[in-house]
């Protein structure tokens, strides 16, 4: 009988001995899994970070340059068209489908009108305009912008 129950105590203390070694490995090995996650969760919003300060700073020097386009006079400037083409060839890289659709409609309008002035009223410019700058503004975070932009020119 003692050597069932030595039999016995040796069993359940080599169980108990091996669950606490498996514990303190599980619990070892899941923060080191937990810690990598949060790791590559950080990158990751960090990445997500820096891409829309970098789409911003593109959109506002895309929308400075496109303004030579709504007064006629300054389309003889190649620089400032120059510019334009610059800031239109980065956002291509870095816009999101939207806007691409929306700028496309924007050059269409610009071209009709560069090739037969006054075929394109101002007001449709500036329309296109505006809606370039919106789609603009609601792909750099501004998702739920309803206002749209209002051309203004002294």
């Amino acid at each position: 009988m003692e050597d069932v129950i030595r039999i016995t105590l040796l069993i359940i203390g080599s169980i108990g001995s091996s669950g606490a070694i498996i514990l303190g490995m599980s619990n070892w090995l899941g923060k080191i899994w937990a810690d990598r996650l949060i790791e590559r969760e950080r990158a990751k919003l960090k990445s997500d970070e820096e891409a829309l300060v970098r789409k911003r700073d593109v959109y506002t020097k895309l929308a400075i340059n496109m303004r030579v386009f709504l007064n006629s006079h300054e389309l003889t400037k190649s620089d400032r068209r120059e510019k334009f083409l610059e800031a239109y060839d980065e956002a291509y890289i870095w816009a999101s489908q939207d806007v691409i659709e929306t700028m496309d409609k924007f050059i269409e309008l610009i071209q009709e009108h560069t090739a037969m002035p006054g075929s394109v009223p101002e007001q449709e410019r500036r329309d296109a305009y505006a809606a370039c700058l919106h789609a603009m503004r609601k792909d750099s975070g501004h998702v739920h912008s309803k206002q749209c932009y209002r051309v203004a020119s002294f």
